[in-house]
């Protein structure tokens, strides 16, 4: 017999947009060394499976302060507009969500594309988050979020950042 499969309601609209703000604190390798700002960004396209499961390709940016300071006191640009090219990252990512009511669990991989970016050890990082979703307001409907991430090259994790961002 065949499987039934009419309680199954496709999401209204499979197509989406998503956009996030994180912030996460590096602490230089001396404990209790000064900690410097990461910011972080992204935006990405959306495509809902179902109403459980979303998947994420993406543009993502990070500006790392504390590549910006030691390059600056390294000497190893001439310039300080050198250097903040050097402590940007910018990178194209993948990312698939699993929804369990109003938390998320994300899993994300991406790859650095920015040539001038300084002091990546690996070009392809993962990143695993948590995202608890408020109530969706608006037409159309967008759901706002805060969530905590944890991103990683290999088995060496770079930083714990916290954000908030908006599905579309």
């Amino acid at each position: 017999p065949a499987m039934d499969t009419s309680f199954r309601v496709p999401p209204a609209r499979r197509f989406g947009a998503h956009l996030s703000f994180d912030l996460a604190f590096k602490e230089s390798s001396t404990p209790g060394g000064p900690k410097q700002p990461i910011y972080i960004g992204a935006v990405a396209g959306t495509f809902k499976l179902n109403e459980f499961n979303h998947l994420y390709l993406g543009l993502g940016y990070e500006y790392h302060r504390s590549v910006y300071n030691f390059a600056l006191h390294t000497y190893a640009f001439d310039t300080r507009k050198e250097a903040r090219q050097g402590a940007t990252r910018w990178m194209v990512f993948l990312a698939d969500e699993f929804l369990f009511g109003s938390l998320g669990v994300m899993l994300q991989a991406g790859y650095y594309v920015s040539p001038k970016s300084v002091l990546i050890s690996k070009p392809i990082y993962s990143k695993l988050g948590i995202r608890y979703y408020l109530p969706a307001v608006g037409k159309p409907a967008t759901q706002f979020y805060v969530g905590i991430y944890l991103k990683a090259h290999a088995f060496t994790a770079e930083y714990i950042g916290l954000g908030m961002g908006a599905r579309l």
